[in-house]
């Protein structure tokens, strides 16, 4: 811009020097190469001065604009959050979203973008299942989604009412809308919440519609997806009496499903326990089963549909102070089992002839591949020791085995396999 205000002033310079003389000896005759030549210049200083402005307004154009980040797609490995705040670190490495691909003989750890978040409300990080997308929540009023489409990156957010708090989120089969379970409270004195499910079109960028589920009630739900069968489906607790001033408060587990119009197909309770120690539950990736552990270490298996609940064995007991966490197999041939304490190993149960087998380490997270094959499995502990806190990473094989230690990484990063 400079140069252009050196234009412009020189453009002034010009008029300045061409100033009629006005003498008595001058003719009009005379006059009139000189206007001419004045015309000629502003013409021809104004049109530069145009084409120089165009110029610059097109450089400017192209060289300011932020592309979107690029993304090498992957086919064999998973991505991960590292979030720099909170209590998460992972490899001293700069906050950001990165890949972990096994196809190398050593992982090959790539950072795709520099994103920070906090710790203190992250969950659900999700890919779509055609993989396209990418989701987690932020905290309890936003949700983070990025668009992954031909190697370039789109980030957006998704904010829901105030006063309402996101609980989960899930995509649907055709990976074009996310589902929002959220909670708003309507009797804090009692604890009371009204669930409700609000469907988000990504196409359009917009809420295209919102129901209340259940009635309020002193309760809430961890467990929530949108089924291959284009149902949403939710296990939810919920506090038997609210005036119940018992310390052990008695909870009735409700299996419920929803169309995405709004329409209830079922509520039905299928387990009645304590609110203040609630089994560990997971929902099959179909959604279509479930899974959950009771205090007494039962392992208790049903489905949405036919109401069969029903118990698979009991489940060794151990150093846990409460119920064993539970994950089944996106092919729901194995039901991981995790274990507490540092002699209290995982188990993993198949279903095809109902055998419990002991895994190599003991586990409190784990996330399977899509295709059932690998395991990622981590185990941490909340107390400090005289050798410092247990934490570990490994990838396991579908029979528990340990096929890789993932050493420096922290088990409560997030992560995703690529579907």
């Amino acid at each position: 811009m400079e140069d252009t205000q050196k234009q412009v002033n020189a453009d002034a310079d010009i008029n300045q020097n061409f100033s009629p003389v006005n003498t008595a000896s001058n003719q009009r005759g005379n006059l009139l190469p000189i206007i001419g030549i004045v015309l000629l210049v502003l013409v021809v200083g104004a049109g530069g001065y145009f084409l120089y402005q165009k110029r610059v307004i097109k450089q400017s154009s192209t060289t300011t604009a932020s592309p979107k980040p690029s993304i090498e797609i992957i086919k064999s490995g998973l991505f991960y959050l590292n979030p720099g705040r909170g209590a998460v670190k992972v490899n001293q490495e700069p906050p950001g979203l990165y890949s972990l691909n096994f196809k190398q003989n050593e992982p090959e750890i790539k950072q795709l973008l520099p994103i920070v978040v906090d710790t203190n409300y992250l969950t659900d990080f999700e890919f779509s299942p055609n993989g396209q997308y990418l989701a987690w929540k932020n905290d309890t009023s936003r949700v983070t989604y990025l668009k992954i489409e031909n190697g370039t990156v789109g980030l957006k957010n998704i904010h829901t009412d105030v006063g309402t708090a996101i609980i989960s989120l899930a995509f649907s089969p055709d990976s074009k809308y996310i589902a929002l379970l959220e909670s708003t409270q309507v009797d804090a004195e009692h604890g009371i919440n009204s669930p409700k499910i609000k469907i988000f079109s990504l196409d359009e960028n917009k809420f295209i519609n919102e129901f209340s589920i259940l009635k309020p009630a002193n309760g809430g739900s961890d467990y929530f997806t949108w089924s291959k069968s284009n149902k949403l489906r939710i296990i939810f607790y919920q506090e038997t009496d609210p005036n119940d001033n018992q310390v052990q408060k008695k909870a009735n587990f409700i299996a419920a499903s929803y169309t995405p119009e709004g329409i209830k197909e079922f509520e039905h309770i299928f387990y009645k326990g304590m609110l203040s120690f609630r089994p560990g539950f997971d929902i099959s990736k179909d959604g279509e089963s479930f899974a959950f552990s009771t205090l007494d270490s039962e392992l208790i298996y049903g489905n949405f549909i036919d109401q069969n609940v029903k118990k698979l064995i009991d489940l060794p007991m151990d150093v846990c102070s409460g119920a064993h966490s539970i994950f089944i197999s996106p092919n729901k041939k194995n039901i991981l089992i995790g274990g507490c304490g540092v002699e209290g190993k995982g188990a993993l149960f198949n279903m095809d002839n109902s055998t419990l087998l002991t895994v190599d380490i003991p586990i409190s997270t784990a996330i399977w591949s899509d295709d059932s094959n690998l395991i990622w499995a981590g185990y941490y502990t909340r107390t400090v020791g005289k050798n410092g806190a247990t934490n570990y990473v490994y990838i396991l094989n579908s029979s528990g085995k340990i096929i890789r230690k993932m050493d420096s990484f922290n088990p409560n990063i997030y992560v995703s396999w690529i579907p």
